[in-house]
């Protein structure tokens, strides 16, 4: 499976994607973004450019949802990696998901995850 590193100073910062997908990602770029959100810090892979004489951040699970031939259902979803690993895009950890869809989901993972290890939710 291959691997497109997102820095050279985080080499640990790496993307998984399907062969299929890795020629055409290749041609830009890669580096990658932590989330805002204070509660997971999840780390996102994502490739910049320049439209109107702004900055735009293209998400690469989003470039790969597209390429599978999957039109966003509308402008409110966003992609969602399945596993809830945000660094795994290929194509079977991707679908397009509201945001109410995806905190759901993080929630019922958090509370499975910490039932696992024993501790108390």
């Amino acid at each position: 499976m291959p691997e497109i590193i997102l820095s050279e100073r985080y080499t640990e910062f790496v993307a998984l994607v399907d062969d299929e997908d890795y020629g055409y990602l290749i041609q830009w770029r890669w580096t990658f973004k932590r989330s805002k959100r204070t509660h997971n810090g999840h780390i996102y892979a994502c490739r910049n450019t320049w439209s109107g004489g702004k900055r735009i951040k293209i998400m690469m699970h989003n470039v790969i949802l597209e390429r599978k031939g999957e039109p966003r259902p509308s402008p409110e979803h966003t992609g969602h990696h399945k596993n809830t690993k945000p660094l795994d895009n290929r194509r079977s950890n991707l679908e397009w998901a509201t945001p109410s869809k995806q905190k759901k989901e993080a929630w019922v993972t958090r509370k499975a995850k910490n039932e696992l290890d024993g501790v108390p939710f």
